[in-house]
């Protein structure tokens, strides 16, 4: 599987709910990526969890989920930007940092970068810049496939598996309801596969 071929199984579970007024000033700035930076910055969060919790030993099935959650929104955003020339087997820089942490810091620093882009733009009327919210995104997809190649080498296999959790919790496409009452249990059994 490629990262076209992700995007389009990815992007049928995208929550389409409209919060962004149409009428806006700043009119590109859209749902999906907003939708995609806030989900971004919320599944660092967890990743940070997953890294710092003190007397816990490392989930390493939870904390590959959710460096592929960010995957997920980074496929949101490359869908509505239309920009599908990023892909898996592309040789990602294990080498930069001394610590999986400060590739978190980064993947960290980067999707605040993209917030900002979007509090500056609705909230004091700035100019979206779309080209720097690509470049961002990128970055991300970058410090985020290094990451699993640190730690689980094979990033198709780790997509396949998340496709797989994916469809088992929108066995259609994405529904309020499912995103509620979600099986964890299923859920963990498809990601320890």
């Amino acid at each position: 599987m490629n990262f076209t071929e992700y995007v389009e199984l990815a992007i049928r579970t995208e929550s389409l709910y409209p919060v962004i007024n149409p009428s806006h000033e700043q009119s590109n700035i859209n749902d999906s990526l907003f939708h995609s930076a806030i989900g971004i910055q919320t599944e660092i969060g967890e990743i940070f969890e997953a890294l710092y919790i003190k007397g816990w030993e490392l989930d390493t099935v939870n904390l590959r989920e959710e460096i592929w959650d960010v995957m997920w929104y980074i496929a949101i955003a490359c869908k509505k930007l239309e920009f599908y020339e990023l892909d898996f087997d592309m040789n990602f820089d294990t080498k930069k940092y001394d610590s999986i942490e400060k590739y978190a810091h980064r993947l960290n620093y980067f999707s605040i970068e993209i917030l900002d882009s979007f509090k500056k733009s609705l909230f004091y009327n700035k100019s979206f810049n779309t080209e720097l919210l690509k470049e961002r995104f990128i970055e991300i997809f970058w410090l985020a496939g290094a990451f699993v190649k640190i730690l689980w080498s094979d990033i198709e296999s780790i997509c396949t598996i998340n496709i797989k959790k994916l469809q088992a919790r929108y066995p259609e496409k994405f529904t309020t309801e499912k995103a509620v009452n979600r099986d964890l249990r299923t859920e963990r059994k498809i990601l320890e596969s």
